[in-house]
């Protein structure tokens, strides 16, 4: 039985002009919305790369000379429409790879297939013994303050809204 699939144009990062077809297999459970921006690894020649989705359409019967995506790395996309049109326009200034433009508009840690870091707010907290003075700084008296009142500590957005006088 020949089954539907969603065939994936996906940028690949090397140095070779074009966007390339893959299949996305029919039980990846990840749903077909909002798959262009996202990361994925795929088969290229002899190796395995990384590439970037550009755009997702759908295939009635799944061809057989094409090859299926090995992972996708990513739950969102990391490259909204803006940044695809963005990236398609310096690839044509600049004659260069789309798929290698793509992955230098990507953080260097997300380029070789790094997880995605958390969006946790970090902030700020003081350890225990620390001063809750500094003699002759008000401002930095002021921030200590407000950092041994907080227990869970202080987001670096909150501390920029500590009031000088």
């Amino acid at each position: 039985m020949i089954q539907e699939a969603v065939v994936l144009k996906v940028a690949v990062d090397a140095p070779v002009e074009g966007i390339f077809d893959y299949v996305l297999p029919v039980d990846w459970e990840g749903g077909c919305a909002a798959l262009a921006g996202r990361r994925v690894r795929v088969p290229f020649g002899a190796s395995v790369r990384l590439g970037v989705m550009v755009a997702a359409d759908a295939l009635g019967e799944q061809s057989p000379e094409l090859k299926a995506v090995e992972a996708v790395l990513d739950e969102a996309p990391l490259l909204d429409a803006d940044d695809l049109r963005l990236g398609q326009w310096l690839a044509g200034y600049y004659h260069a790879p789309l798929g290698e433009v793509l992955a230098l508009m990507l953080p260097a840690s997300l380029r070789g297939g790094g997880a995605l870091c958390s969006r946790e707010v970090r902030g700020w907290r003081v350890l225990v013994g620390a001063p809750q003075e500094v003699v002759g700084a008000t401002r930095q008296t002021q921030v200590l303050r407000k950092l041994h009142a907080a227990v869970d500590g202080v987001s670096a957005m909150d501390l920029r809204g500590v009031t000088y006088r």
